[in-house]
């Protein structure tokens, strides 16, 4: 990560700010010190000797404009400065994966992999305004030496001494009460205006604060419980919350304690102790400073639907979600839909249902969006509209509603479907796109790969397939692999294209898996590796990708990391020639010709010569006059269904 921070300085020195560092800080990933995948690939594929000098001086130019000094971290720090500190202590998990275990994946662990003490250093004097003295830094790392090959004992003892003086570092300077509670009642009423970011944001930061109200620790949990904004889901963390401002008396809480022991999210199920907090916090509820709480109506109106604390009241309940409701809160404009949608204690109404499906919508409830997205794509209360529905899925996928992946998919295929690639299909791709939304990015990638109703521009491909390739969609992930090997839209770079077949030949995708195989076969950008591109071939074969069994049918037929076998040979070239390769339609003529792997059989060689020589292949059209001069003097009757199938699977059918 330093590497990469480094080179954004070249770009622009105004991205390494505190609100910046905030954001990464807020990711569970960052939190945890769990990587994606590909973001942990392409930092450690940066990690080598000369691009560690370029950092470290890119730093060193930075921190001599923006050094912070030790006196700076005061009682008068600013928020946005405690804010950077105190979010960095869940992120301590992070740096120690880092630092301690080096996890980098098994293609990368066989290079060089050094992080030098300096380009680490500047990072932290950067983030804390201080440097670890010098005897920690020497018994932190030895210079220029992998991070394995640091010595156990006392270089380990030099480990902990070091995590434990950052975590000092990382201590928020004390406040004072009327600060603490001020911040605090502008992290609850951002909350009530339904700006859950700024609310998560400012409240998290004072959560272990003397003085933190217990109200705003269940609001912590229930944007984490629902993910609200662009916070991920954190049942674990949620239940802490909750658990917490439960025991301090908040009534909402206490019906969530109930919720999880009942469900037993948490391993801790227990019948008994869930409807004793149900009864508790249904009671509380129903006190006058409790009951005009917005979220108080809404944690009445989920009691009186599931039966908390009382006996089950649909009625009832879609009166205190439309109270909710009427002070914008999200989660209960979305409950009031469902009652309407579904007719419980109200007579049925799609119109209604769709009503407060798009009040929760707009107020960033991801379900609610996901539920005006399925109106929109069923009809339900409003003419059906595909491509409104699929905004509204993306922008529930895109804060990690999942239940709207499925049905996404299926209507961004059946929208291609209806418009083709027309015009207005083209400009309303691109704004899903920019949603990131990684179908769509690909799709208009493609587009412009191949100038389907806009110019041709590899450049602009070449942006849109790495957005979605990054992003873990693997078609992309090919495609970008494609257009690093044949540098189209950028330079080339067959290392990078290695590196993208890679990652979506590992998630299974047959072409992928193909082209890593004659990578492989080849020796491009990689060493040479007959068994490793037999092993890429065969993956893809099995299921069934034509020019993989082709290449398999040839690894056979040569012996190439695999032993020598020719009727396996003839058997992978007759399925790619089934699916229409002409090259592997022409090799099974051969072999049928010459008796290799088969009988010899002129007829069948005949055959097979005349579907590959009609999709344009030479060597199939000179085969062809040879064997008819010899042995026939009449026409072929061809099977009008291999000929259709051939046909369509080549250019010749477009």
């Amino acid at each position: 990560m330093t590497l990469s921070l480094g080179r954004l300085l070249d770009k622009d020195g105004t991205l390494l700010q505190p609100n910046n560092l905030l954001r990464l800080a807020r990711l569970e990933w960052f939190r945890t010190g769990q990587l994606p995948a590909i973001t942990r690939s392409h930092l450690a594929g940066q990690l080598n000797k000369e691009n560690e000098t370029i950092v470290s001086e890119h730093f060193t130019r930075y921190l001599e404009k923006t050094a912070v000094s030790k006196d700076a971290i005061t009682e008068q720090q600013t928020l946005s400065n405690i804010a950077i500190l105190h979010p960095m202590r869940r992120a301590g998990r992070f740096m120690k994966n880092l630092i301690l275990r080096r996890e980098l994946p098994d293609p990368l662990q066989k290079g060089e992999a050094y992080v030098s003490m300096q380009s680490v250093e500047t990072v932290k004097r950067w983030m804390f305004g201080l440097q670890l003295p010098k005897f920690i830094q020497s018994l932190f790392y030895r210079k220029g030496m992998p991070l394995l090959g640091m010595r156990t004992g006392v270089r380990a003892t030099g480990v902990l001494l070091s995590i434990a003086f950052i975590m000092w570092l990382m201590q928020p300077p004390a406040e004072s009460e009327a600060e603490v509670k001020q911040a605090v009642a502008q992290g609850v009423q951002d909350f009530m205006d339904t700006k859950y970011d700024q609310s998560f944001e400012t409240l998290y930061n004072y959560h272990e604060s003397d003085y933190f109200d217990p109200y705003a620790k269940y609001l912590l949990g229930e944007i984490l419980f629902h993910g609200l904004g662009y916070q991920d889901k954190d049942l674990e963390l949620a239940g802490q919350f909750f658990g917490e401002a439960a025991e301090s008396g908040v009534a909402e809480a206490m019906i969530y304690k109930g919720f999880y022991h009942a469900n037993g999210i948490g391993n801790n199920k227990n019948p008994e102790v869930a409807d004793a907090w149900f009864d508790k916090g249904r009671k509380k509820l129903l006190e006058p400073e409790n009951i005009q709480r917005t979220t108080g109506l809404y944690m009445l109106g989920l009691s009186s639907k599931a039966g908390y604390g009382t006996p089950t009241d649909y009625a009832e309940a879609l009166e205190w979600f439309k109270k909710a409701g009427y002070a914008n809160y999200g989660p209960a404009q979305n409950e009031a839909g469902l009652m309407y949608q579904y007719g419980r204690g109200t007579d049925k109404s799609e119109s209604d249902a769709f009503k407060w499906f798009g009040q929760s919508a707009q107020n960033g409830f991801a379900p609610g969006q996901n539920n005006l997205a399925w109106c929109y794509h069923q009809g339900l209360g409003v003419e059906k509209d595909y491509k409104k529905a699929i905004e509204w899925y993306v922008k529930a996928l895109r804060q990690g509603y999942t239940e709207s992946k499925r049905e996404l998919d299926y209507l961004f295929d059946r929208v291609l479907a209806l418009d083709g690639y027309g015009p207005e299909t083209v400009k309303w791709y691109k704004e899903v796109a920019e949603h990131g939304y990684a179908p769509a990015q690909n799709s208009i990638g493609y587009i412009y790969d191949n100038g389907i109703g806009v110019p041709e521009d590899d450049r602009e491909a070449f942006g849109w397939y790495r957005k979605a390739a990054e992003q873990g969609y693997i078609m992309a992930q090919n495609n970008l692999g494609y257009m690093y090997r044949n540098g189209l839209g950028t330079e080339k770079n067959v290392e990078q294209a290695y590196r993208w077949y890679h990652a979506a030949a590992e998630q299974g995708y047959p072409p992928a898996q193909n082209n890593l195989g004659f990578l492989l076969d080849q020796g491009i950008g990689v060493k040479e590796n007959d068994k490793e591109a037999f092993r890429w071939y065969q993956s893809a074969a099995n299921q069934g990708h034509a020019d993989a069994c082709y290449n398999v049918a040839m690894m056979y037929r040569y012996g190439m990391g695999t032993p020598l076998d020719k009727v396996q040979a003839f058997m992978w070239y007759s399925r790619s020639a089934d699916q229409g390769n002409a090259m592997a339609q022409y090799e099974l003529g051969f072999m049928y010709e010459k008796g290799v792997g088969v009988d010899m059989n002129y007829t069948r060689a005949r055959e097979w010569y005349v579907y590959s020589s009609i999709q344009g292949n030479p060597k199939a059209k000179d085969a062809l006059e040879r064997l008819n001069s010899t042995f026939f003097d009449d026409d072929l009757e061809l099977d009008e269904d291999k000929l259709n199938r051939f046909f369509k699977s080549s250019d010749l059918g477009e």
